[in-house]
């Protein structure tokens, strides 16, 4: 298996081969990694080792047999760093690679358009930017994939599913959308949360709720920086999403900001803010404030 990496970062980049060589190596597994200038995807490969796995990264390429497939993450969960997908579903494209995007964090908050990424598969979960009880996900799968089959087969996945419920040997043909990737029963209480999800997504439009939690951050910045405290990810706009990273000791804030009534998530020795369409700007001064009250030993 061949494994590509795309660094966040140049810095990352440059550490992969020392990060890489401490882990365990089956004989099976090579990886390269490629650098990112800018927006730019440099397709520059280096060997760096052999691995069992691989960190949340912006780009992944696997190849198993003669089979290559190109997976990235289009929100990163752990500083909200944005990708470029468009110019990696070129990249897919121009290699013709399957491209398959990981939306879970960016879905509902971020524009996706599927098709102008050039995307083969996009799947995600609906408890994130949808705001749906944990327990449902969701895969698009672009027309015209036919040799794509899934690894499991279920009723749920036939052309005809018997009335009976139970799969038998003359009757296995899959359906030809994407349902023939469909396991197991339905979440019928999430896909009615869902639908009222997607009414309220839709009457606010995806491209105002994105402005929306960009304004929240560049709100979030302004005090971060009056308050000399860092933050863990990209400033520029065009890098962020709705989550952050703020340069605090977990172990120090977390507790406090819950006793004040202040939900956030350890991440990277710092705490993770991750802002919705129902925050206000009002929400980011009263955080900032809470912060200044505790560095002023409140």
């Amino acid at each position: 298996m061949r494994v590509l990496i795309e660094a966040e970062r140049i810095t990352d980049f440059k550490n992969l081969q020392q990060h890489w060589s401490l882990a365990p190596r089956p004989a099976c597994i090579q990886v390269d990694a490629a650098e990112i200038d800018g927006d730019r995807f440099i397709d520059r490969h280096a060997v760096v080792g052999e691995v069992v796995g691989f960190q949340q990264s912006a780009v992944v390429l696997l190849k198993v047999d003669e089979h290559l497939r190109e997976i990235a993450t289009h929100v990163t969960f752990h500083a909200g760093h944005r990708f470029d997908i468009e110019s990696i579903g070129r990249l897919a494209h121009d290699k013709k690679l399957y491209f398959v995007i990981d939306a879970m964090q960016s879905v509902g908050v971020v524009p996706l358009d599927a098709r102008a990424a050039q995307a083969s598969l996009v799947a995600f979960g609906c408890h994130k930017g949808l705001y749906v009880p944990q327990g449902m996900g969701a895969l698009y799968v672009r027309k015209g994939l036919a040799e794509l089959q899934p690894a499991y087969l279920a009723v749920a996945g036939l052309a005809n599913p018997p009335a009976d419920l139970v799969a038998r040997v003359d009757n296995m043909q899959l359906r030809e959308d994407a349902g023939r990737f469909e396991i197991g029963n339905f979440n019928l209480p999430d896909i009615h949360a869902l639908a009222a999800s997607l009414s309220s997504v839709e009457r606010l439009g995806v491209e105002q709720i994105y402005e929306h939690v960009l304004a929240l951050g560049d709100r979030l910045i302004e005090h971060l920086d009056r308050l000399d405290v860092g933050l863990v990810g990209p400033r520029e706009r065009k890098h962020r999403s709705h989550i952050y990273v703020l340069n605090l000791p977990a172990q120090e804030w977390v507790e406090y900001l819950a006793g004040e009534n202040v939900r956030v998530s350890p991440e990277r020795d710092g705490i993770r803010v991750s802002f919705g369409f129902f925050n206000t700007l009002e929400d980011v001064d009263l955080f900032a404030a809470i912060i200044a009250r505790r560095q002023a030993g409140g």
